[in-house]
């Protein structure tokens, strides 16, 4: 899974969990204006523009490297896959309750650096999903 598919597909996922009545809770969410980080590599006219600016303005999502770059076309990490869903989502998952689903590349250092398939992003998300709800940082109306 690229970086690209991941923000394309999460504002799919909140929404239509808003449309199911799920409401999520984000007491420790801070946003990051896209313009005060600047991703100089997506620009407005890009394909995936709302979706960067709505993971990084409306759930407090930094999706930039340090370069200021996005680099969308490169696959998303484990790490970052966990850094973001726990951003978005409030929950609190970590590396080694997820390694079981994650096929490990040996020439990859190192877990976090492991890239990210989609099908095991959907396991992710799943798992992301399950220890918000326990921990009530994510409910139903």
């Amino acid at each position: 899974m690229t970086r690209y598919e991941f923000v394309d597909s999460m504002p799919k996922a909140l929404d239509q969990m808003f449309l199911e009545g799920f409401i999520l809770v984000q007491p420790n969410a801070v946003p990051t204006p896209i313009a005060q980080v600047g991703a100089v590599d997506v620009l407005p006219s890009d394909w995936a523009y709302p979706a960067v600016v709505s993971l990084m303005e409306d759930y407090g999502v930094n999706l930039v490297y340090p370069d200021r770059t996005f680099r969308g076309n490169r696959a998303l990490t484990a790490g970052q896959c966990i850094e973001y869903l726990n951003s978005i989502l409030a929950s609190n998952l970590q590396l080694s309750d997820l390694s079981p689903y994650l096929k490990i590349d040996p020439s990859i250092s190192t877990f976090e650096e492991q890239p990210v398939p989609r099908g095991t992003f959907a396991v992710f998300l799943l798992r992301s999903l399950q220890e918000a709800r326990d921990r009530g940082a994510l409910f139903r109306e």
